[in-house]
């Protein structure tokens, strides 16, 4: 288990950044960006549509469900983990996930 946490600390600090620097694109409405909700794309096809949609070409589905272990409040561990970046790095990445989310269209 805590070679689970050290890898989704990292993981989900990768993820802040990236997306932290992600949101200026996205609110300038730069065209070229599609903004996907990952939690749709790997529970349904709707979003899978958009990217198909938006880059105009077939796609192959290649998600593999196993490797999806971020549910939202389907892992104890991921609500650990997003809990200790709010408290001990200042990353509160809820609300960065709703600003995106705001975003999305």
């Amino acid at each position: 288990m805590l070679d689970r946490l050290v890898v989704g600390r990292k993981e989900l600090s990768a993820w802040y950044a990236y997306n932290l620097g992600a949101l200026d694109p996205i609110r300038a409405k730069i065209d070229g960006v599609l903004v996907i909700n990952y939690n749709a794309l790997m529970d349904g096809d709707s979003e899978l549509d958009r990217l198909r949609r938006f880059v105009d070409t077939k796609l192959t589905d290649q998600r593999k469900a196993y490797l999806y272990w971020s549910r939202e409040n389907s892992s104890r561990i991921f609500r650990l983990l997003v809990l200790l970046q709010r408290l001990l790095a200042g990353r509160d990445l809820d609300k960065l996930f709703r600003q995106i989310e705001q975003l999305r269209v």
